[in-house]
């Protein structure tokens, strides 16, 4: 906490596509670390629409707090974009999820493009010098507390930049294999993506949907905290909804929490208050993991849209990779203007959420005022 600059070890998860730079502010004014989801930036044509992000962020700050924030990058294996999909794969895509979106009529799938999004900061790495000194030069002056990858690790002069210009490394991690790599690479530490987390599994050592050996948050660090050399910094993330959660991982040895979902149903996140619905309902949905929305394993809601999409799927078929299914998805999700089609990514907790409507602070205090409660019982 010290060496953060924070009053509490609590992280905010950076919900790329639900998470705000409001959220972030809040999060940061009393006292955890904010993060800010990047992912959505193409940095191949260069900074600037980051550099005016980061600005705007700013300025919703005090400067002595400005710097109290987590800028998470995507970090996949850059070949899994390097090739444009096929016929074959875009044909297999738009007949499954003709049978998705059934009969709205606003969705004209044939004319349904595949562009790449979420650009891999590898690719940035190893095919874009100019951008990525760029990236450098524009993190070191804005001096963040912290820098993220998920999907994979970043270079090791991106790692030795970073640090020493006073930003700390992390890296998502779904299994001991994948935090020892990250460890020899020499970041500060790790986050420990449990099973239950909500949003994309962070593997990359591993194939998701074959050796994805599925462990929970709490054996996950476990593992880990009893692998890595003593002094890595260890980051607890997964089904970690209330106070009582924290001081868990806390007493388990951790440095640090990071929840998402928590934060999810806050005025200042983009959800639109759907998982409240589900919770006042008396039954919410259940989540399940589903690779056939983006491309890439995530956990989200079982809504009958997802139910649909799994079914209608034999198992077998070439679908386009991540990137390319994410954005012809969106494209479609935006055509059909139906709620009942979106993609609602949420941890395994999300039936414990505090209640729809209120603000990210106080959400956070009440986090506090748990795990000071649970302490002295």
């Amino acid at each position: 906490m010290e060496r953060l600059g924070l009053r509490y070890p609590i992280f905010q998860s950076p919900m790329a596509g639900v998470s705000t730079a409001k959220l972030a502010a809040a999060v940061i004014r009393q006292g955890g670390l904010g993060s800010l989801p990047l992912a959505g930036f193409d940095l191949r044509n260069g900074t600037g629409k980051l550099t005016e992000h980061l600005k705007s962020f700013a300025d919703l700050l005090p400067e002595e707090l400005r710097r109290n924030v987590n800028l998470n990058f995507f970090c996949h294996d850059r070949s899994i974009q390097a090739t444009v999909p096929t016929q074959v794969e875009t044909s297999n895509w738009k007949k499954l999820f003709s049978k998705g979106f059934g009969d709205n009529t606003k969705v004209d799938l044939n004319n349904i493009e595949f562009p790449i999004s979420n650009v891999s900061f590898q690719e940035i790495e190893q095919n874009h010098p100019k951008e990525y000194a760029q990236v450098l030069d524009l993190l070191s002056e804005f001096q963040p507390k912290v820098v993220s990858f998920h999907f994979g690790l970043p270079s090791k002069n991106t790692v030795t930049h970073l640090q020493g210009a006073g930003t700390q490394v992390l890296v998502s991690v779904t299994s001991v294999e994948e935090a020892l790599a990250a460890v020899e690479l020499g970041v500060f530490g790790v986050v420990c993506q449990g099973y239950e987390a909500g949003g994309h599994r962070g593997n990359f050592l591993v194939s998701q949907e074959l050796f994805d050996e599925k462990l929970s948050t709490y054996l996950l660090t476990k593992l880990v905290l009893e692998s890595v050399p003593s002094g890595t910094f260890v980051v607890a993330a997964g089904g970690i909804m209330s106070g009582k959660d924290i001081n868990t991982y806390l007493d388990l040895g951790v440095d640090g929490v990071q929840l998402g979902t928590a934060f999810l149903d806050t005025k200042e996140s983009l959800s639109n208050g759907f998982f409240s619905t589900q919770i006042e309902s008396g039954t919410p949905l259940p989540t399940i993991m589903t690779s056939l929305v983006s491309g890439k394993s995530a956990r989200c809601l079982r809504t009958p849209f997802i139910e649909k999409i799994m079914n209608s799927y034999n198992g077998s078929d070439e679908l386009p990779a991540y990137g390319y299914s994410y954005s012809a998805y969106k494209s479609a999700l935006k055509d059909a203007n139906d709620s009942s089609f979106a993609f609602y990514l949420a941890g395994q907790g999300y039936p414990f959420l505090k209640g729809n409507g209120l603000d990210t602070e106080t959400v956070f205090r009440e986090l506090v005022q748990e795990m000071e409660e649970s302490k002295s019982m």
